[in-house]
C-alpha cells in the first residue's frame, strides 16, 4: 500500500501530561514507541499547567529514557519551548505584566499562594475557594485595573495569568 500523503504532510499531537499520558507506565511506553515509529511526520507538543522545571522533572523521571517532545507548553501557556529552545518572542509579550502587584492584592485579601515551585514570573497561583471568594478576587483585580486572565479549577485552585496567556493561546 502506498502512503496517501507522500509529501511533507505532518501531524501535530498535543496532550496534557498529568493523568493523561502518565499514570500507566506500560501504556506510556507503548505510546512513546508508537510515536517513535511515526517520526518525523508526527510532532509532539506537551501542554502542562505546571511550570517548566516541574514538567521537565516528570519527563525525566516518568517518561521512557530518550523521549523528548518537539515542543512543551508550560505554566498555563506562558512558557513555550520548541526544539528545546525558549520562544523569547512569546515570553516578551508578557514582559510588562504587573505580577507582583496582582500577587500582593490577592494575598492582602487573605488568600494563600501555592508553593513557590508553581509560581513563575507570568503565572500567580493561589488557593481561593470557589464562589464568592473567587468572584471577589476577580472584581478587585478588575477594579484596580490590573490586566489578567483568571483560570479557576477544582474547589480552590486559581491561576492568574497575563491577558493572552493560557494553554489555549
Amino acid at each position: 500500500m502506498t502512503d496517501p500523503n507522500p509529501g511533507p504532510a505532518r501531524w501535530l499531537f498535543i496532550s496534557d501530561v498529568d493523568d493523561t499520558l502518565t499514570g500507566n507506565d506500560v501504556a506510556l511506553a507503548r505510546w512513546v514507541e508508537a510515536v517513535a515509529t511515526r517520526r518525523p511526520k508526527l510532532w509532539v507538543a506537551l501542554n502542562s499547567s505546571r511550570p517548566a522545571d516541574s514538567a521537565d522533572r516528570t519527563l525525566a523521571e516518568v517518561f521512557p529514557a530518550g523521549f523528548a517532545p518537539d515542543a512543551i507548553i508550560t505554566a498555563m501557556g506562558t512558557q513555550v519551548r520548541v526544539g528545546g529552545e525558549w520562544l523569547e518572542a512569546w515570553t516578551q509579550r508578557f514582559a510588562d505584566w504587573p505580577r507582583d502587584e496582582i500577587a500582593q492584592t490577592v494575598e492582602s485579601l487573605g488568600h494563600r499562594p501555592h508553593d513557590a515551585e508553581y509560581q513563575t514570573p507570568h503565572k500567580a497561583s493561589f488557593a481561593v475557594p470557589q464562589g464568592e471568594a473567587q468572584a471577589e478576587v476577580e472584581a478587585i483585580l478588575a477594579q484596580r485595573g490590573l490586566p489578567c486572565r483568571i483560570i479557576a479549577a477544582g474547589s480552590d485552585d486559581m491561576d492568574i495569568l497575563p491577558l493572552g496567556g493560557g494553554k489555549d493561546h
